[in-house]
Order: structure tokens, then sequence, then C-alpha cells
């Protein structure tokens, strides 16, 4: 895909029409040229890549933590352990704790992200 978006120069601009269906069916977000009404497809499947990576490493962490967790070690060792931000492992900690025993990674990172989801 990214082979197909370097070389096809259609893409670097794309309709507003276009774009909005792209965004409709798969959640990408695209910057808008609001001069020429035009979308950058090649930058918003960037976008949306290092969101996707962003995603998996913190469920990664999740993953992690809740493993430490249920092996009785505290938020400031998994800290440590895993060379995260404290803050990151307590809140991990906290929204774990409301799917216990389970501790479904999908629900604590849901949790997470309502944390984080403006008001």
């Amino acid at each position: 895909m990214e082979q197909i978006l370097t070389r096809e120069a259609a893409l670097h601009n794309i309709e507003y029409a276009v774009a909005k269906v792209i965004e409709g069916f798969t959640d990408i977000k695209m910057d808008h040229n609001e001069n020429k009404e035009e979308f950058n497809m090649c930058k918003a499947w960037e976008d949306h890549r290092k969101l996707c990576m962003r995603e998996g490493e913190l469920r990664k962490i999740i993953e992690q933590s809740v493993k430490k967790l249920c092996n009785d070690v505290n938020a400031a060792e998994t800290a440590v352990m895993l060379e995260e931000n404290e803050a990151l492992i307590q809140r991990i900690y906290k929204a774990a704790e409301l799917y216990a025993p389970d501790y479904d990674v999908d629900k604590i990172y849901a949790e997470l992200q309502k944390e984080e989801a403006p008001a």
C-alpha cells in the first residue's frame, strides 16, 4: 500500500467527496487543503498508520501490566520493569481493576481512551 501511495501522484490530492467516503468507511482522518478543497491521501494513510502503531504499543503495555498485576507487582515496580511512566501504569492498574478477574485488554484499552476523550 505504501508503494502505491508514494508512486501515485493522484493520491496526493483527492476530491472532497472521495475523501468523505474514505473517512466514513475507514475512520482515517484526512487533512484538508482549504484553498483547493482537496485532501492528501498519502498523509492520511501515514497518520493512520502511526495511530495504529501507538494503539498497538499501548495494548502491549496493558497486556504486560496485567501480567504484573496478576503477580501482585505494584505499579511503581511494573513501571521500572517495563521502562514506562508510572502514571500510565497506575492508570492501567486502575482501569484493569474494573475488569477483574478477566482483565480484558480491549475493555481496559477502551477505558483508558474514555479517560483521554475530551468532555
